[in-house]
């Protein structure tokens, strides 16, 4: 039998923490929670990023600095709330350049897209997306 921990989500509070949650209702949508409603704080000075988003993958976060620079962390206690970290104060530099997006998002696997203001979708493909090293498929300016 397998058992389904739930789904870690996180939220930056205005002050720049950094909280961890844990929706273990996610297979039927049960109000079921992990940490409750103020969630966990799991770190600080996530107010320096002007973007902040998820890699999907076992604790990835990746977070974007108003000067494009694009920084990797992994949140070893993304399972059960612990502030345990890889790359932690300040996380790994893989990129720069990232400031031309609207919008950047990924979906898993080191997969991450961003939205030009014109509306162009280019792709990139984080290879270095488990130990946070600069290693990339479609480089600078990703596929279009």
């Amino acid at each position: 039998m397998t058992r389904v921990v739930g789904t870690a989500l996180y939220g930056i509070k205005p002050d720049g923490d950094l909280q961890w949650y844990r929706h273990d209702g996610v297979q039927n949508g049960g109000a079921f929670w992990t940490a409750g409603e103020g969630g966990k704080r799991i770190s600080g000075g996530w107010d320096i990023y002007s973007t902040v988003f998820s890699g999907r993958d076992s604790g990835v976060i990746y977070g974007i600095k108003p000067d494009g620079d694009l920084q990797w962390y992994r949140h070893d206690g993304w399972q059960d709330g612990g502030a345990f970290w890889t790359a932690g104060a300040g996380g790994n530099r893989i990129s720069g350049g990232w400031d031309i997006y609207r919008t950047v998002f990924s979906i898993g696997r080191g997969v991450v897209y961003g939205i030009k203001p014109n509306g162009d979708l280019q792709w990139y493909r984080h290879d270095g997306w488990q130990d946070g090293t600069a290693r990339w498929t479609a480089g600078a300016g990703g596929n279009r």
